[in-house]
């Protein structure tokens, strides 16, 4: 099971990643104003959550690979096959088939501002 173990530590490297830097955030701010033993308390219950949670992700990530592991060459095979579908349809002039809409217009979905963190960049 080493490498469940190597899984479930880099799943708890998410402490260190730029993504994670707003909810820290936001817990500090949490923090304020509470007794010292109050936010070990917190502290502790706060990183252990995230631990078991994020570690807990990486785990079943690479449960999930070594599921698939022995399909993998078939899903090489099948992508292959697909990217050349779409490359002959493309070259031999049948760009519409290409461009269908698979779902509602924009147009009448409501406008959402999205904001762009670091772990976009």
């Amino acid at each position: 099971m080493p490498d469940m173990a190597a899984a479930a530590f880099l799943g708890m490297l998410g402490f260190v990643e730029p993504c994670t830097v707003g909810s820290s955030i936001l817990f500090v701010k949490y923090l304020q104003g509470k007794s010292a033993a109050a936010m070990k308390l917190e502290t502790i219950l706060f990183v252990g959550t995230r631990a078991l949670v994020l570690g807990g992700l990486g785990v079943v990530a690479a449960l999930a690979g070594r599921a698939i592991l022995p399909y993998q060459r078939g899903f090489w095979i099948g992508l292959g096959l697909l990217y050349g579908l779409v490359g002959a349809l493309y070259l031999s002039g049948h760009r519409r088939l290409l461009t269908r809409r698979l779902g509602p217009k924009l147009g009448r979905a409501p406008r959402v501002r999205l904001w762009l963190d670091l772990c976009s960049a």
